[in-house]
């Protein structure tokens, strides 16, 4: 398992999922990443997707490392580096400040598969319900406190094609709180390939 960008001052451990996604994507997530990290000690975790087996791979991301906090980058999104670094930087200081936060979550900016910015304002925090329904409902980049998801992820099936949402209806079913800091820090790019998609369907289909 390659590692990269390793500071001694490390309090952030992070992984980025390798697939198949378009090579130029996946270029130009690494370079947001790398240049992030020049701003804000990161230590980089890149590691296999594993294709049907996407909560084990987000697992295997999650136990690497043993920073007190961790984060993820997706290998077809975009992370404007300066923003990315604030916004990291911010949430650290609120785990720090908050030990009842598990996590903090930045707001995004949506880009076409091209890459070009798409007029579509930040959504505020939702409330509960649409969590609950929408595996988007709080996106952007996330900041983890590593104690809570060591303690909840071993719960996740391997195979959950959305192990990030199930960690976070866990998170909240287990009484922990969260954050969304007013800050765009990840550039989420739309196309047809997101599995998020495909679950809001299913889940739209089941809601009465």
């Amino acid at each position: 398992m390659r590692t990269e960008f390793a500071h001694p001052c490390t309090r952030i451990d992070a992984h980025i999922l390798l697939g198949d996604e378009p090579l130029g994507w996946r270029m130009a997530a690494l370079a947001d990443i790398k240049a992030t990290a020049r701003l804000v000690p990161i230590h980089l975790y890149q590691l296999p997707a594993q294709p049907g087996r996407f909560g084990g791979a987000r697992k295997a991301g999650w136990a690497e490392g043993h920073a007190p906090y961790l984060t993820w980058f997706d290998p077809d999104d975009r992370y404007p580096p300066e923003q990315a670094a604030s916004f990291l930087l911010q949430a650290a200081s609120a785990l720090d400040a908050a030990p009842s936060l598990a996590v903090v979550f930045s707001t995004e900016q949506q880009i076409t598969a091209a890459g070009r910015l798409l007029n579509i304002p930040c959504t505020p925090t939702p409330d509960l319900s649409s969590i609950r329904r929408r595996p988007s409902a709080l996106h952007g980049l996330q900041l983890w406190r590593r104690s809570v998801v060591q303690a909840l992820a071993p719960a996740l099936q391997d195979t959950d094609p959305v192990a990030e949402w199930s960690l976070l209806l866990a998170t909240l079913d287990d009484g922990h709180a969260y954050l969304r800091l007013p800050h765009s820090a990840r550039q989420w790019r739309r196309h047809a390939a997101q599995i998020s998609k495909t679950v809001m369907i299913k889940n739209s289909r089941n809601i009465r």
